[in-house]
């Protein structure tokens, strides 16, 4: 995959331990190096948005041992959000980068791909708040900002994220 550098460069963990690198991207180049996967669910020109312990965003999470990005992304969103999903288009990854070992990042490997997924809702089944998520909420993407925890670092993924919809809709 290369490096898209039009994405700020980020870095997770309250330790700042983890470099991630946004890109572009259709296809995954090496599966085994994806740890976990995101959606962006859009229902009603709004998208979904969970609430985490980390604070709202897009639902998603580790991937299982054997199973599929695509199983991964279902399966995540429906535990967060209670949202079953029709069609899955992969529209880009983060590439991560273990900078230093720490607490925030000793079960991941010190280099991997979190893969984000484009989907549509098939169905909305009644939410229960969980250990996964507190919440979820259907959002007007100019509100995203409103909700999303990290939205700064967000911003340039969000703009992103309209075109491939929109891009999408013309076809």
């Amino acid at each position: 995959m290369k490096i898209d550098n039009s994405f700020p460069t980020v870095f997770w963990g309250k330790d700042k331990s983890t470099k991630a690198q946004f890109c572009p991207c259709e296809e995954i180049f090496d599966s085994s190096l994806v740890t976990s996967c995101m959606v962006c669910a859009v229902h009603e020109n709004k998208i979904l948005l969970a609430k985490p312990p980390r604070g709202w965003g897009l639902p998603g999470g580790r991937m299982e041992l054997g199973e599929t990005p695509e199983d991964c992304a279902r399966r995540e969103v429906y535990e967060e959000t209670s949202v079953e999903l029709n069609s899955l288009k992969l529209i880009g990854a983060w590439h991560i980068e273990k900078l230093f070992h720490s607490k925030y990042n000793g079960r991941y490997p010190d280099r991997a791909y979190q893969l984000l997924f484009l989907a549509d809702v098939k169905r909305i089944d009644d939410f229960v708040a969980s250990h996964e998520s507190s919440a979820r909420e259907f959002v007007k993407f100019d509100k995203v900002q409103d909700y999303h925890h990290d939205f700064a670092n967000f911003a340039e993924i969000m703009r992103y994220i309209r075109k491939c919809i929109r891009r999408q809709s013309r076809a």
